[in-house]
């Protein structure tokens, strides 16, 4: 008995061990396709022109919080005479003064306190616009890179469908052309399977060529990654989209705080108040301040220096906003419209997103549950139901509408789950770059 219960434990920690072991090695397996995905999203030229224009942004925005005006020094030098004409003074000549000035003169604007800060707030809005539409710009891609993948391997199913269902009606073909050359069957058998086959011949040469197209969007879209360029396989796609989905928060506030697209709107709105802001302040003043040196040279006619003058000053000039106030109301408003409209184009996207999600989430769940009637009852049921007709018809119990009928439904069913399974995916891409979790580390969750 406790030898019993000895093995007992051993079978269970044996069966612990193997099923931990078999999740850790799809967690690897799952992060190596997350390294491998964000390394051709990073290096594909649409995400590097992107970045490009996201520290364009970035260094616009440091301009201006480091810029400030530059001072300006202005040299003058002048020239004249001064008549000094007294009553009774009986030489002109002798009371004429000449006079050489030279001023020195520097002034540095001084823009009204806070209107740099403003500025810059307006153009960091911009830095983070850029770099949010890179973040989905990369969840973009990546989306994009997944569901072509998909589609190709989805068309590769279809190829092979439409190829197995072939091979059945010109098996059929050869049934129905023995059973009418030996007088049981009829001409118009033979002729309805021939349409059939010439149809499902045209439905391989179209599948091929959906697969080809798909096959060279891939190769745009697979970027090489050390030279390169191996596409994704099914299992692959389907282990990574199932940690997607247990990534994706059940809470509906939780979009709010995740979405990128509702955190672009934001940063839009504010970039807009800012700017808002900056153009109400232009009915403030700005300031000058400047100093100034100025020497003097009088001499005589004669050229006996009579005095030399050296003279400070300092002062402030303020630019009074008189005639740019009469028209700056207007640009006032349309800063304040725009403002508002963005502000509202927030609200919206929230509103939209929202019902997005909601809508997304309830076509998942009713594919998962498609794509499981298909698999646990339909198609059986159509496998069936042909292979009946089938046998009914070979041995002249039953008649070959309902083999014709039988093939057809069981094809359509076929294809159905194919394209179910592809719309629950393209489902899953959408709700993983709603939540921003397609591209997220998984081991540092």
């Amino acid at each position: 008995m406790l030898k019993l219960e000895r093995n007992r434990i051993r079978l269970t920690i044996a069966l612990f061990l193997s099923l931990s072991s078999a999740a850790y090695a799809q967690d690897v397996q799952t992060d190596v396709i997350a390294t491998r995905l964000s390394g051709i999203v990073d290096r594909h030229p649409a995400i590097e022109k992107q970045a490009l224009l996201a520290s364009a942004r970035r260094n616009a925005a440091r301009n201006i919080l480091f810029g400030y005006p530059d001072p300006s020094i202005e040299i003058s030098r002048g020239r004249g005479k001064e008549d000094m004409v007294a009553l009774g003074a009986e030489e002109l000549d002798a009371s004429r003064t000449r006079i050489r000035m030279n001023e020195l003169r520097i002034s540095q604007p001084i823009p009204f306190p806070g209107k740099g800060i403003v500025a810059y707030n307006a153009m960091n809005a911009e830095v983070r616009k850029e770099e949010l539409m890179l973040l989905i710009e990369r969840n973009r891609l990546a989306g994009e890179i997944l569901f072509t993948s998909l589609e190709y391997h989805a068309a590769k199913k279809v190829l092979e469908q439409n190829r197995t269902f072939l091979r059945k009606m010109e098996s059929l073909q050869m049934t129905t052309s023995a059973k009418y050359e030996t007088g049981v069957g009829s001409l118009t058998d033979v002729t309805r399977t021939r349409v059939r086959v010439n149809n499902l011949r045209l439905k391989v040469n179209d599948s091929e060529d959906q697969a080809q197209k798909l096959y060279q969007v891939l190769q745009y879209l697979l970027t090489p990654l050390n030279g390169e360029r191996r596409m994704f396989t099914q299992p692959e796609i389907d282990r990574y989209l199932t940690t997607v989905r247990a990534h994706i928060p059940g809470e509906e506030t939780a979009l709010k705080e995740r979405s990128l697209e509702i955190a672009l709107a934001r940063a839009t709105a504010s970039g807009k108040n800012h700017e808002d802001t900056l153009a109400r302040m232009q009915y403030l003043p700005d300031v000058e301040l400047f100093s100034a040196l100025t020497d003097q040279d009088r001499r005589s006619a004669t050229f006996r220096a009579i005095s030399k003058e050296r003279v400070y000053s300092a002062g402030i000039m303020i630019r009074v906003p008189v005639w740019s106030a009469l028209t700056n109301h207007w640009n006032v408003g349309e800063k304040s419209d725009t403002y508002l409209s963005a502000e509202a184009g927030t609200r919206d996207t929230v509103s939209r997103l929202t019902y997005e999600a909601e809508a997304t989430r309830n076509s998942l769940q009713l594919l998962d549950r498609g794509i499981q009637l298909h698999t646990e009852q339909i198609i059986p049921g159509a496998q069936m139901a042909f292979e009946t007709a089938l046998s009914s018809y070979q041995t002249a119990k039953g008649d070959y509408q309902s083999v014709l009928e039988g093939v057809e439904l069981l094809y359509e069913h076929q294809i159905e789950r194919i394209m179910h399974t592809l719309d629950r995916d393209r489902a899953l891409i959408r709700l993983g770059t709603m939540y921003d979790v397609l591209l997220e580390k998984r081991k540092q969750d």
